[in-house]
Protein backbone atom coordinates (compact mmCIF):
# COMPACT_ATOMS: atom_id res chain seq x y z
CA UNK A 1 0.00 0.00 0.00
CA UNK A 2 1.32 3.34 -0.80
CA UNK A 3 1.96 5.43 2.43
CA UNK A 4 1.98 8.93 2.46
CA UNK A 5 5.52 10.31 3.18
CA UNK A 6 5.05 12.85 5.58
CA UNK A 7 3.21 10.40 7.73
CA UNK A 8 6.15 8.24 7.51
CA UNK A 9 8.68 11.02 8.27
CA UNK A 10 6.53 11.89 11.26
CA UNK A 11 6.24 8.07 12.47
CA UNK A 12 10.01 7.45 12.19
CA UNK A 13 10.82 10.92 13.93
CA UNK A 14 8.92 10.17 17.49
CA UNK A 15 6.35 7.86 18.32
CA UNK A 16 2.71 9.75 17.62
CA UNK A 17 0.72 7.32 20.11
CA UNK A 18 3.29 8.23 23.37
CA UNK A 19 0.54 9.57 25.92
CA UNK A 20 4.38 10.22 27.50
CA UNK A 21 5.45 13.15 25.32
CA UNK A 22 4.10 16.29 25.47
CA UNK A 23 4.55 19.15 22.72
CA UNK A 24 3.46 22.58 24.11
CA UNK A 25 0.44 20.98 26.28
CA UNK A 26 -0.94 18.32 23.89
CA UNK A 27 0.62 14.61 23.61
CA UNK A 28 1.59 13.30 20.20
CA UNK A 29 -1.38 10.17 21.17
CA UNK A 30 -3.83 13.36 20.99
CA UNK A 31 -2.19 15.51 18.38
CA UNK A 32 -2.64 11.45 16.40
CA UNK A 33 -6.29 11.23 17.45
CA UNK A 34 -6.97 14.37 16.76
CA UNK A 35 -6.02 14.33 13.44
CA UNK A 36 -7.72 11.67 13.31
CA UNK A 37 -10.81 12.64 13.62
CA UNK A 38 -10.44 16.12 11.56
CA UNK A 39 -9.66 13.62 8.76
CA UNK A 40 -12.90 11.62 8.92
CA UNK A 41 -14.77 14.90 9.13
CA UNK A 42 -12.86 16.26 6.05
CA UNK A 43 -13.62 12.98 4.04
CA UNK A 44 -17.35 13.15 5.62
CA UNK A 45 -17.48 17.10 3.97
CA UNK A 46 -15.56 17.07 0.55
CA UNK A 47 -16.44 15.43 -2.02
CA UNK A 48 -13.55 16.38 -4.58
CA UNK A 49 -10.09 14.61 -3.65
CA UNK A 50 -8.69 17.51 -6.05
CA UNK A 51 -10.19 20.67 -3.92
CA UNK A 52 -7.76 22.00 -1.90
CA UNK A 53 -8.38 22.34 2.12
CA UNK A 54 -8.41 25.57 3.27
CA UNK A 55 -6.57 26.17 6.92
CA UNK A 56 -6.56 29.31 9.07
CA UNK A 57 -5.91 28.71 12.87
CA UNK A 58 -4.08 30.66 15.12
CA UNK A 59 -3.18 28.11 17.85
CA UNK A 60 0.10 25.77 16.73
CA UNK A 61 -0.67 22.62 17.86
CA UNK A 62 -4.24 22.62 16.32
CA UNK A 63 -2.60 23.82 12.86
CA UNK A 64 -0.44 20.80 13.03
CA UNK A 65 -3.28 18.85 13.58
CA UNK A 66 -5.20 20.82 11.03
CA UNK A 67 -2.19 20.13 8.25
CA UNK A 68 -2.16 16.53 9.49
CA UNK A 69 -5.98 16.06 9.15
CA UNK A 70 -5.35 17.30 5.52
CA UNK A 71 -2.83 14.78 4.50
CA UNK A 72 -3.95 11.57 5.92
CA UNK A 73 -6.92 12.45 4.25
CA UNK A 74 -5.26 12.53 0.97
CA UNK A 75 -6.42 16.11 0.24
CA UNK A 76 -4.19 19.13 -0.65
CA UNK A 77 -3.40 22.09 1.47
CA UNK A 78 -2.87 25.58 1.99
CA UNK A 79 -2.40 27.61 5.30
CA UNK A 80 -3.97 31.00 5.43
CA UNK A 81 -2.16 33.12 7.89
CA UNK A 82 -4.76 34.33 10.68
CA UNK A 83 -3.13 37.68 11.25
CA UNK A 84 -4.09 38.83 7.19
CA UNK A 85 -7.63 40.94 6.99
CA UNK A 86 -10.42 39.20 6.40
CA UNK A 87 -10.77 40.40 2.86
CA UNK A 88 -7.45 38.59 1.88
CA UNK A 89 -8.19 35.69 3.55
CA UNK A 90 -11.63 35.13 1.48
CA UNK A 91 -9.68 35.87 -1.47
CA UNK A 92 -6.82 33.24 -1.07
CA UNK A 93 -10.07 31.23 -0.32
CA UNK A 94 -11.69 32.15 -3.09
CA UNK A 95 -8.27 31.59 -5.54
CA UNK A 96 -8.09 28.08 -3.86
CA UNK A 97 -11.32 27.34 -4.96
CA UNK A 98 -11.84 25.79 -1.41
CA UNK A 99 -14.92 23.74 -1.07
CA UNK A 100 -13.88 23.13 2.96
CA UNK A 101 -12.48 25.66 5.32
CA UNK A 102 -10.29 24.36 8.79
CA UNK A 103 -10.64 27.76 11.31
CA UNK A 104 -10.68 28.01 14.92
CA UNK A 105 -13.99 30.87 15.92
CA UNK A 106 -11.23 33.80 15.03
CA UNK A 107 -12.55 33.30 10.84
CA UNK A 108 -15.35 32.18 8.88
CA UNK A 109 -16.15 32.39 5.10
CA UNK A 110 -19.55 32.33 3.98
CA UNK A 111 -20.02 30.05 0.88
CA UNK A 112 -17.60 27.34 2.17
CA UNK A 113 -18.18 24.37 4.47
CA UNK A 114 -16.44 25.16 7.74
CA UNK A 115 -15.08 22.76 10.06
CA UNK A 116 -14.38 24.42 13.68
CA UNK A 117 -10.99 23.10 14.68
CA UNK A 118 -10.80 23.28 18.52
CA UNK A 119 -9.27 20.78 21.00
CA UNK A 120 -13.23 19.36 22.32
CA UNK A 121 -12.58 16.72 18.87
CA UNK A 122 -10.15 14.68 21.21
CA UNK A 123 -12.99 13.25 22.83
CA UNK A 124 -14.59 9.87 22.12
CA UNK A 125 -15.25 9.09 18.19
CA UNK A 126 -13.05 6.99 15.60
CA UNK A 127 -9.71 6.75 14.27
CA UNK A 128 -9.11 6.62 10.71
CA UNK A 129 -8.90 3.42 8.68
CA UNK A 130 -6.29 4.27 6.10
CA UNK A 131 -8.03 1.53 3.90
CA UNK A 132 -11.14 3.62 4.01
CA UNK A 133 -9.39 6.18 1.45
CA UNK A 134 -10.39 6.30 -1.99
CA UNK A 135 -7.36 8.32 -3.39
CA UNK A 136 -5.60 11.29 -2.98
CA UNK A 137 -4.73 14.34 -5.14
CA UNK A 138 -1.49 14.59 -7.23
CA UNK A 139 -1.29 18.09 -5.12
CA UNK A 140 0.20 17.86 -1.94
CA UNK A 141 -0.27 21.50 -0.83
CA UNK A 142 -0.50 24.99 -2.97
CA UNK A 143 0.94 28.16 -1.25
CA UNK A 144 -0.16 31.65 -2.33
CA UNK A 145 2.24 34.29 -3.68
CA UNK A 146 1.34 38.09 -4.26
CA UNK A 147 3.42 38.72 -7.32
CA UNK A 148 3.76 41.80 -8.39
CA UNK A 149 0.04 43.03 -8.66
CA UNK A 150 -1.11 42.53 -5.08
CA UNK A 151 -3.45 39.97 -5.88
CA UNK A 152 -2.90 36.20 -4.52
CA UNK A 153 -2.05 33.91 -6.89
CA UNK A 154 -1.80 30.34 -6.36
CA UNK A 155 1.52 27.69 -6.74
CA UNK A 156 0.88 24.44 -6.34
CA UNK A 157 3.48 21.73 -5.05
CA UNK A 158 2.36 18.32 -6.51
CA UNK A 159 2.72 14.90 -3.40
CA UNK A 160 5.28 13.24 -5.86
CA UNK A 161 7.63 16.37 -5.42
CA UNK A 162 7.18 16.38 -2.00
CA UNK A 163 7.52 12.44 -1.77
CA UNK A 164 10.80 13.21 -3.63
CA UNK A 165 12.28 15.87 -1.38
CA UNK A 166 11.57 13.90 1.89
CA UNK A 167 13.07 10.48 0.21
CA UNK A 168 16.12 12.42 -0.44
CA UNK A 169 16.13 14.33 3.13
CA UNK A 170 15.89 10.91 4.94
CA UNK A 171 18.38 9.79 3.20
CA UNK A 172 20.77 12.25 3.42
CA UNK A 173 20.04 14.02 6.53
CA UNK A 174 18.41 11.45 8.62
CA UNK A 175 16.18 11.69 12.07
CA UNK A 176 15.74 9.70 14.95
CA UNK A 177 13.95 9.66 17.92
CA UNK A 178 17.22 10.60 19.68
CA UNK A 179 17.04 13.91 17.71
Amino acid sequence: EDKIAVIQFCQNSFNPLSENVHTEGMTYGQLHRLSDRLSIEILQNSQDKDKIVSICVRDRRLLVASVLAVIKSGRPFSCILPLFPNNLKKQIVENNASELLLCDSSFSFGGVKTITVDTSKLAGGSTLNFSDLKGKSEIAYAVQTSGTTGTPKRVTVKRSSLNNYLSWRNTHYPISSKD
